[in-house]
């Protein structure tokens, strides 16, 4: 006996389908008449423009901006922004026009390749996830005067995926201690994803650091932390709803309010998210009837679900040192957080080992 009637349905599935990594070089120049004598600190990130998805590939072409803090030949301290662009291809037989490809960059690494500090390379890390709604399952139906045995079975649908931007603003006095911003960096964070009716809760905050200079000269830093909380709408979310969402800042906006003697910080911050809808289905796992012989053929079907965005906090404790011939630590005038990369994901027995790498500008 044939039973050739199957329940269809869409059924959404997220993976990562690798890594790759794309060396960048950029010859730092001054566009002023006096040369760069030395660099102080450096920081890289990559900016992604564009995405072309074919047939088994994905292009990505963008920027790495580099955000420094140089000395001219008259010992004046000043900050450099400059680009350099990067494009490079990835294969994978998952990757396919139909399909929505979601990539997250992050520098691993700066090194000096160049004489009196002006060359730099970075390498940077790009994760591949690939997001593919056209996949049919089907299941087969029950038939009249057929005993069956079901498991219900769980997955996860895709019901929507966007982008969401906001800003996070707030103010500096300007005085003899805070006198000139020489520039700023930001990253945020995702501390929780509270789903409700048509709409979800985004709970996070964003750090800044300020790099400044007082009258005297003295470089020194500062770090500004802020907590958001957004509201995302989005039609068909439920309380029961799974969310995961990714936070990126761009490029900090900084304003000198002369009459009010003030700095104005606006951080832009962008969060991108897929919502997943849980569902479930019998399938039929035995069948038996007293007048035909079955042959019934099962397929095992894996219970699918995904994990909502989470935060785990952690710290490091290290020591810093220099070179013999170039004397003691006096005093640290300012910390610039350059990174922190993750080079392993390790899971095991339910959890989630992280490996990586903290850089710092002392």
């Amino acid at each position: 006996m044939d039973n050739n009637e199957k329940n269809e349905m869409n059924v959404a599935i997220k993976k990562k389908v690798g890594e790759v990594q794309c060396n960048n070089t950029v010859q730092i120049t001054n566009d002023g008449e006096l040369k760069i004598a030395k660099v102080l600190t450096i920081n890289a990130k990559p900016i992604i423009e564009k995405k072309e998805v074919g047939n088994a590939e994905l292009k990505i072409d963008g920027n790495v901006e580099y955000n420094l803090l140089v000395v001219l030949e008259d010992n004046s301290i000043v900050p450099l922004n400059q680009k350099s662009q990067f494009s490079l291809r990835f294969e994978s037989k998952d990757i396919t026009p139909n399909c929505d490809v979601d990539v997250i960059s992050k520098t691993v690494e700066i090194n000096n390749i160049g004489d009196e500090n002006l060359e730099f390379t970075s390498v940077v890390n790009f994760q591949i996830f690939v997001i593919d709604s056209s996949r049919v399952l089907s299941i087969p139906q029950e038939v009249e005067g057929v005993f069956v045995k079901t498991k219900e079975t769980g997955y996860s649908s895709l019901i929507g995926m966007s982008n969401y931007s906001f800003s996070v603003n707030f103010d500096e006095a300007k005085d003899s201690k805070f006198n000139k911003v020489l520039f700023a960096l930001s990253n945020a964070s995702i501390k929780s994803v509270v789903p409700a009716t048509d709409y979800f809760v985004v709970n996070g905050e964003t750090f800044t650091t300020v790099v400044f200079q007082n009258e005297d000269g003295i470089i020194k830093s500062l770090v500004k932390e802020y907590e958001f909380s957004e509201e995302v709408e989005l039609k068909g979310i439920n309380k029961d709803s799974t969310i995961s969402v990714n936070a990126f800042t761009k490029d900090v906006e900084v304003v000198e309010n002369v009459e009010s003697k003030t700095f104005s910080f606006s951080v832009p911050v962008e969060i991108k998210y897929d919502v997943y809808e849980r569902k479930t289905f019998k399938n039929i796992v035995d069948a038996y009837c007293l007048k035909n012989n079955i042959n019934l053929t099962t397929t095992s079907i894996e219970d699918q679900s995904f994990m909502t965005t989470k935060q785990v906090n952690g710290s490091i404790s290290t020591s810093a040192s220099i070179d013999e011939n170039l004397g003691q630590i006096d005093r640290i005038l300012a910390v610039i957080p350059n990174n922190v990369s993750v080079i392993n994901q390790i899971v095991k027995d339910s959890n989630l080992l992280l490996e990586g790498i903290v850089s710092l500008n002392i």
